[in-house]
């Protein structure tokens, strides 16, 4: 009797141990798997809805919305809202679908010069300082336009 006893309280012991054990590995395990997702918030951003080349100039179809965790968006990343600003301007570098839209992957226009590259900003700094020093100087439209004015003037008779 008594080894009948001590047999089943052994069961019943091992089968209540292991339930209180697995109860404790599932609530450990649920507040690790909180902890791990707490601070990825999904926020929505733009993505390019489909592969894009520079010189290309998007519409709003080139464009789609994406949920991303929030620690990846920064303020250079587009937002849904600011999509019409980047909307028909160029496009500086090649995209595939899916990517991310950063305000630094289109061409910025400074005092109505398209400046696509770090030396069309030279470009413009200089007419701005021959501007400044002569207010009747010529005024091209894009630094492409400069620089086939200055590719025509023949050597040695410059501005």
């Amino acid at each position: 009797m008594i080894a009948l006893g001590l047999v089943t309280g052994m069961v019943v012991g091992g089968i209540g141990s292991g339930v209180l054990v697995g109860a404790m590995g599932f609530f450990a395990a649920r507040s690790a798997g909180q902890e791990a997702r707490e601070g990825w918030n999904l926020v929505p951003a733009v993505v390019a809805a489909r592969a894009l080349e520079p010189g290309e100039k998007p519409s709003r179809d080139a464009f789609a919305q994406r949920n991303v965790p929030e620690q990846l968006l920064t303020a250079s990343v587009v937002k849904p809202d600011s999509v019409a600003y980047v909307t028909d301007q160029m496009i500086t570098v090649p995209l595939h679908s899916g990517d991310l839209v950063h305000w630094g992957f289109f061409s910025v226009t400074r005092g109505g010069l398209e400046l696509e590259s770090p030396q069309d900003f030279k470009i413009w700094e200089a007419c701005e300082t021959a501007r400044a020093a002569s207010p009747t100087a010529r005024r091209e439209s894009t630094p492409e336009a400069i620089r086939a004015r200055l590719s025509s003037v023949p050597a040695g008779e410059g501005p």
